[in-house]
């Protein structure tokens, strides 16, 4: 894919962090695109960040953990633009602070229904659109460091997002024969909102505060390295230097990433 221009980009999540920033980034280079957001006032603020022609946008609001919603939305899409060039499934939520005891098993089953059965449902929903289109196409999942790397008091996290960058690399090897790219997108510590505002967050708030520290990556500049893996073809993009760290650390020296886990554990759950 040598340019975006013109091209039919559809973001889940795109209401604050990185789907917001992506969704700017793209129509400043003149991408038509297909929005959404859990939080119709999010997206009301993304859609007026864009400077863009009113036919060149679509934006709805709804949960992507909704089959009957993301369907919908995929037949508007197409009803409206004709075709899909690139599908960013970025939307998800966290749990953090908590330890595995600590969660009830209906918090695995509401960030699995968002983080990994979101993402499943949308590629499911978008996979005929992108087939159809003669040109090279694009599925883009967006995972985290937390995809490749464990961490403690990240379990739910961790499995939702190891979950997704498992369903990217096999859907990768069902579709090598075809003119679609699936790309997994693994960010480090970017400036989202997620942490403050994962489940459950009040009742660690040292914990949610002092991670949040470590988040330094402007969403801006998260998206333009995603945007430039996607015109290079990437199969996987590593979003900042602390996740190629981290990555690194847990392939080569696991012991590193071992002494973190027991500092935090011994810090936040003496």
């Amino acid at each position: 894919m040598n340019s975006i221009k013109n091209k039919v980009v559809v973001i889940t999540g795109a209401g604050s962090g990185i789907g917001r920033a992506l969704a700017v980034l793209l129509a400043s280079y003149g991408a038509k695109l297909a929005l959404n957001s859990r939080t119709s006032e999010n997206l009301k603020e993304t859609v007026s960040l864009l400077n863009i022609p009113e036919e060149h946008l679509l934006s709805r609001t709804f949960d992507i953990s909704n089959k009957e919603a993301v369907f919908s939305f995929a037949k508007q899409v197409n009803d409206y633009f004709g075709t899909v060039d690139v599908l960013i499934n970025n939307a998800g939520v966290a749990i953090t602070g908590l330890t595995f005891e600590e969660l009830e098993l209906e918090d695995f089953d509401w960030i699995f229904s968002v983080n990994f059965m979101g993402v499943v449902i949308t590629s499911k929903a978008f996979l005929p659109l992108l087939r159809k289109n003669t040109n090279k196409t694009a599925l883009v999942n967006i995972s985290s460091v937390f995809g490749l790397v464990p961490m403690a008091l990240k379990t739910p996290y961790c499995s939702t997002k190891y979950a997704v960058a498992g369903f990217t690399d096999a859907l990768r090897m069902e579709l090598d024969s075809t003119a679609i790219n699936v790309i997994g997108v693994y960010p480090g510590g970017v400036k989202t909102g997620v942490t403050l505002n994962a489940l459950k967050a009040e009742r660690e708030p040292e914990y949610t505060m002092d991670f949040n520290k470590n988040l330094k990556m402007e969403p801006e500049k998260a998206a333009q390295i995603i945007l430039a893996g996607i015109l290079k073809g990437k199969e996987k993009i590593i979003v900042g230097s602390d996740a190629k760290k981290a990555i690194f650390a847990h392939r080569h020296l696991p012991f590193i990433l071992k002494n973190l886990a027991r500092k935090t554990m011994l810090k936040f759950k003496n």
